[in-house]
């Protein structure tokens, strides 16, 4: 397959290290350099892409007026739109099932779920069992049960599921609709699930945003399949690296001067449709779990956040917790899975380094959480 990429600043290295064997670079080429050749290869103006042969054209810019620059090679360069491939743009979207399934790894025995608290939280490095981490930033219940069909569905062969761990995230989890909030738009036109749900009840979004997350809804299996044709993608098990803010230790000052949660909507507003439709997700999720893998071992977590995080909603997690305790007995009693509260582990919460906000655990908190999974879960 022969490759134009366009753009040779930084960005190109990553497609250079992640393109396919089958896939040749025939040409360099951008809006402004005025050179002939290119690590080893021709550069080529735009005005002469049409002299050359090549498959895709891969923008290896990560500018935001991506769009700009392929309306230009379109109009005025007569390139095919279905030749051109927005490599930031489109790995930005990616599925992060897809992305950790497509890689060469080995059959994985264990899946987490959940939300964000298990994304950072549980790293699979530190479990003894293969675990992938599917989890992700206001993935809902809905989310992860679609989330485990669409796996078993799509990549039967690159798994042998003997575990499932499950972030519930907090007691009010049952109440809680990602289509119907503002998370909505970030996680569906980002890593998540494209799939829109209840997007059309959600009041957060105007006619124009809610169209575009169609959009994406409609137009994601090509990009994918297209960008899965030319490059080989890394996923590492599903965690992320040591980066950005998992390498971020919240100050103790900043934890205890933390101003009063100003959005507490889930914990304050009943939602009694979400609630009854998430007791039937997280029933079909149990079914599909158990139906793949009669042996399944299923464990549910409450993952501990920071004392401070904990404090400024007290009150609030009171009226929660006991009914969502007796849903989990309730299930308990027809599906053999694992629950453990572990909000309580003093030695993880009150030590503010092992997070990077008073929410979320940071790369060393996950560590250290994990550590102590396997521990509890794997080494009896």
């Amino acid at each position: 397959m022969k490759i134009v990429i366009y753009g040779i600043g930084t960005g190109r290295l990553q497609i250079e290290q992640n393109l396919k064997k089958d896939c040749e670079i025939v040409a360099y080429t951008d809006g402004y350099s005025d050179i002939e050749t290119f690590n080893f290869r021709p550069f080529v103006k735009c005005e002469e892409l049409s002299d050359i042969d090549f498959d895709y054209l891969v923008l290896a810019t990560r500018e935001k007026h991506n769009k700009e620059i392929i309306r230009n090679l379109v109009d005025e360069y007569q390139v095919e739109e279905t030749k051109i491939i927005n490599y930031y743009g489109w790995m930005a979207s990616l599925q992060h099932v897809d992305q950790v399934m497509s890689s060469d790894e080995m059959p994985y025995e264990g899946m987490i779920l959940g939300i964000s608290h298990a994304r950072y939280g549980i790293n699979p490095r530190y479990l003894s069992k293969r675990f992938c981490n599917l989890a992700l930033d206001s993935q809902d219940l809905y989310y992860n049960k679609e989330t485990f069909r669409y796996c078993i569905r799509q990549y039967g062969d690159k798994l042998d599921l003997r575990y499932v761990i499950l972030d519930m995230f907090d007691y009010n989890y049952f109440n809680f609709d990602t289509s119907r909030s503002t998370s909505c738009g970030p996680y569906i036109l980002g890593r998540g699930i494209k799939d829109e749900h209840h997007l059309e009840q959600n009041k957060n979004y105007s006619v124009e945003e809610k169209e575009q997350i169609r959009d994406m809804v409609a137009g994601y299996k090509e990009k994918f399949e297209r960008l899965l044709s030319l490059v080989q993608l890394s996923a590492g098990g599903g965690y992320p690296g040591p980066t950005g803010k998992l390498i971020h230790t919240m100050p103790q000052s900043e934890a205890e001067q933390y101003p009063p949660l100003e959005r507490t909507g889930l914990w304050d507003s009943r939602f009694e449709d979400t609630i009854l439709e998430n007791l039937s997700n997280f029933e079909e999720l149990l079914s599909l779990a158990y139906g793949y893998n009669p042996d399944m071992r299923v464990i549910l977590l409450q993952i501990p956040r920071s004392i401070w995080h904990e404090e400024l909603l007290k009150h609030h997690n009171l009226k929660w917790k006991e009914e969502f305790e007796n849903v989990v007995r309730s299930f308990q009693r027809k599906y053999p899975f694992e629950y453990y509260d572990l909000k309580q582990l003093d030695f993880i919460r009150l030590d503010h380094r092992y997070y990077f906000d008073i929410e979320h655990l940071n790369y060393t908190g996950g560590a250290v959480f994990t550590s102590y999974l396997e521990q509890l879960l794997f080494s009896k």
